[in-house]
């Protein structure tokens, strides 16, 4: 994690945030760049692409956005695990554009979910930030990537 980001660990949750201070209200969580990482307790038998997907349509409904634009699921590696990712955009339930980054990674026998989202503008300029924490997750748990070979397919 650069150094002047901030974490916020929760059980199953950590949420990083691309400033020098935690954000204080939820408008300035929304103005920054954030990562969450979300560790389901066990991994599905479920194809990961389509589930990725659906968890997004679903993550959409729940925040009642009033649109989005989700492109197709491709191949992925975080920390050298392999998984899916998609690319998410659109208007938040406020009117806010945002847009993102989700992937799902199956590893020792967890799902582990990272949605990385920030407004639209703040998007575009640190994007490549989020493709190199990507690249460079450190998996701090023992294990390796689940079995993958048949459950990682589109």
């Amino acid at each position: 994690m650069p150094d002047d980001w901030q974490a916020n660990a929760q059980p199953q949750v950590l949420i990083l945030y691309g400033d020098d201070k935690l954000p204080g209200s939820e408008q300035e969580a929304f103005e920054q760049l954030s990562i969450g990482m979300f560790v389901a307790s066990q991994a599905s038998s479920d194809p990961v692409g389509p589930k990725l997907t659906a968890l997004m349509d679903a993550r959409a409904k729940g925040r009642g956005w009033k649109s989005k634009q989700v492109s197709k699921p491709a191949e992925i590696s975080i920390g050298g695990r392999p998984g899916f990712a998609l690319d998410v955009s659109g208007t938040d339930a406020q009117g806010r554009e945002f847009a993102g980054r989700a992937a799902l990674v199956r590893t020792g026998g967890s799902e582990v979910l990272v949605f990385a989202v920030a407004p639209q503008d703040t998007w575009d300029k640190r994007a490549d930030e989020v493709e190199t924490l990507f690249t460079e997750w450190y998996w701090h748990t023992g294990g390796s990537a689940t079995e993958a070979s048949a459950a990682v397919k589109p």
